[in-house]
């Protein structure tokens, strides 16, 4: 596994913000463009990014609220159901109908969705943050014999992928590797999901949240006990 490097990896405080913000504040800087497209003149919208993401085809869709207050309310609410977080949206936005709001529609449709594909999503973004911040996860060979095929376990140590056979006698002490992370076309259970936050978890608390004192947000464990149910 990589080690400390200079710049951001250095500081663990930074290294947390980033962590807890990047993904609302990107969607947020996203919604927020999409509500600036409206009184651009058509200069204007060609230096909007979103002009670009969607082919000059940008959504009209209102702002309902910030993807950080969904993220609040997703985990206040404890809505089990699409339908019953939708009630809870519609108690901040009253009159408002779910299909005029298709991008918002989306965002909450992955949070209950039965395949937990923003779960999945989580887990990979992790992953990649994990690896961004020099603390990869190496998963390209095994540790011990440096095969690549049959991995299916991590050492917690080193972070090194190792595979079945050669992790059968350590297998209590290695941490389980989710086969998506492997492939990302492959489908995840909730064995599967898990398995990848323990994984990600292990090593953020231990890279990162291990240098500023603190746990893990309560968060991780919310959605790891909701799916053990």
């Amino acid at each position: 596994m990589c080690q400390d490097s200079e710049g951001v990896q250095s500081d663990p405080k930074r290294a947390k913000k980033l962590y807890n913000e990047v993904v609302p504040k990107a969607v947020d800087e996203y919604l927020e463009f999409i509500e600036k497209s409206k009184s651009q003149n058509e200069l204007q919208k060609l230096m909007n990014p979103v002009w670009h993401v969607h082919n000059g085809k940008i959504p009209t869709e209102n702002f309902i609220m910030s993807f950080s207050m969904l993220l609040n309310l997703v985990e206040t609410s404890n809505a089990d159901s699409k339908e019953l977080l939708w009630k809870f949206v519609k108690k901040y936005k009253k009159d408002i109908s779910e299909s005029n709001y298709p991008i918002f529609d989306n965002l909450i449709d992955n949070f209950n969705k039965k395949e937990k594909i923003w779960i999945k999503k989580l887990i990979e973004f992790e992953f990649n943050y994990l690896e961004f911040m020099g603390f990869g996860i190496d998963l390209s060979e095994c540790a011990l014999t440096g095969t690549t095929d049959s991995l299916e376990w991590v050492s917690p140590k080193s972070g090194r992928a190792v595979n079945s056979k050669a992790g059968k006698k350590w297998s209590k002490k290695l941490l389980k590797l989710p086969p998506f992370l492997l492939d990302k076309k492959i489908d995840a259970d909730k064995n599967d999901l898990i398995d990848g936050l323990n994984l990600t978890g292990h090593f953020l608390k231990k890279q990162i949240y291990s240098d500023l004192n603190k746990d893990l947000p309560s968060s991780r464990k919310k959605i790891i006990d909701s799916l053990k149910n």
